[in-house]
């Protein structure tokens, strides 16, 4: 059977009021015009308050873009009859999208008001399929979506991204690194409806890694609904030395500190309201509560760790579902700056007094002056 549009289901924000669902629903739209075009699908969208109506040819392309839109539940490719054609369409092409050798059932969904109920109307079109009935375990299903006159006939559900529209939770800065966990994070965030920018904190000079940095945000981006990231850069590793020297197991606690102050300086240029990371607790010795603790004190801005309750392999799974892994892993830059050994019980006092003995202040000037929006 040849589909001619994909009906879309929203997802949570159905669960929103009125004024907040339409103001949600909007955001979606747009993002699904958006995204459709950056494809360079041809495509008309029509939409109300619970469905949205992709009209387009090109049903391939638009079902790939459709996934990766965060705000839908599930979509449909499906044809669109008027309902007066409905009965007289499935008792003559039925065998187009009916496998007679396989159980079936019809399931009605009805909005608008109509002299006929649901169960009726899917009763009278089984009745014209030449397959077995089976209600309960069906092989294969027959949707019918009836919407006042208009009818949309599928027979598969492809499940969406879910989560909220981008653009609908506000902005917020992610500290980003060619990690596994970061870019996970920084999807989480897409998923939650923020609009998100990165910041980059440079340890070393190294093409290949811009290049890797450049591969995971491009891929991200394809989540952002056409929304652009913003991306930061400075270059961290100016100060790192005197940090080192200093600090010694204490380095990796005040380099943390250090970058979310960079962080709370892009904050305000971009006008976010908090600081993400991709940490989560005690995967490594500086994520101890207590190092965590010492490393939210020096931020200005509320910081969201997407991760804090996942065990590694769920973050591996998860950036493998994303398609961020086989990059993240694809070559390995280990930072020249870790001690040997690493401080799990910081203290903040101590902390402070040794940023004190190495000026942290004229270093986050340093750090400052090396900041720049870059394209990837």
């Amino acid at each position: 059977m040849e589909f001619d549009t994909i009906l879309i289901a929203y997802g949570e924000l159905t669960l929103k009021s009125c004024k907040v669902r339409k103001r949600f629903t909007n955001i979606l739209i747009h993002n699904i015009k958006q995204a459709l075009k950056d494809s360079g699908a041809q495509f008309e969208v029509s939409y109300d308050l619970s469905r949205a109506y992709v009209k387009t040819k090109e049903i391939k392309k638009a079902i790939d873009v459709l996934k990766r839109v965060f705000g839908i539940s599930w979509f449909a490719p499906s044809l669109h009859l008027k309902l007066s054609e409905l009965e007289d369409f499935v008792k003559k092409n039925w065998r187009k999208f009916v496998d007679e050798s396989k159980t079936f059932a019809v399931r009605v969904k009805r909005v608008g008001k109509h002299d006929f109920t649901s169960m009726e109307l899917a009763s009278k079109l089984g009745s014209y399929i030449g397959a077995k009935v089976d209600l309960t375990n069906p092989r294969q299903t027959v949707y019918v979506e009836v919407r006042q006159d208009d009818c949309y006939l599928f027979t598969q559900k492809i499940k969406g991204a879910g989560g909220l529209p981008v653009g609908s939770s506000g902005r917020v800065v992610v500290l980003f690194s060619d990690g596994i966990d970061s870019p996970v994070a920084t999807w989480f965030m897409l998923k939650r409806g923020c609009e998100v920018s990165v910041l980059i904190g440079r340890m070393l000079k190294d093409r290949k890694y811009a290049n890797k940095i450049k591969k995971l945000l491009k891929l991200l981006s394809k989540w952002s609904a056409g929304r652009k990231i913003r991306v930061f850069m400075y270059d961290h590793f100016k100060c790192m030395e005197k940090v080192s020297k200093v600090a010694k197991s204490n380095t990796c606690i005040i380099c943390k500190r250090m970058m979310y102050r960079m962080a709370d300086i892009v904050a305000r240029i971009v006008r976010a309201k908090a600081i993400v990371t991709g940490e989560n607790l005690a995967q490594v010795a500086s994520q101890t509560l207590e190092n965590i603790y010492t490393i939210d004190e020096a931020s200005e801005f509320p910081v969201i760790r997407p991760l804090i309750g996942f065990d590694k392999n769920e973050i591996v799974e998860l950036a493998r579902s994303i398609g961020s892994y086989e990059i993240s892993t694809s070559m390995t830059f280990r930072c020249p700056y870790k001690p040997k050994r690493v401080v799990t019980h910081s203290n903040v006092s101590l902390v402070k007094t040794i940023e004190e003995k190495i000026g942290i202040e004229e270093l986050i000037k340093t750090c400052s002056r090396t900041l720049r929006e870059v394209e990837i």
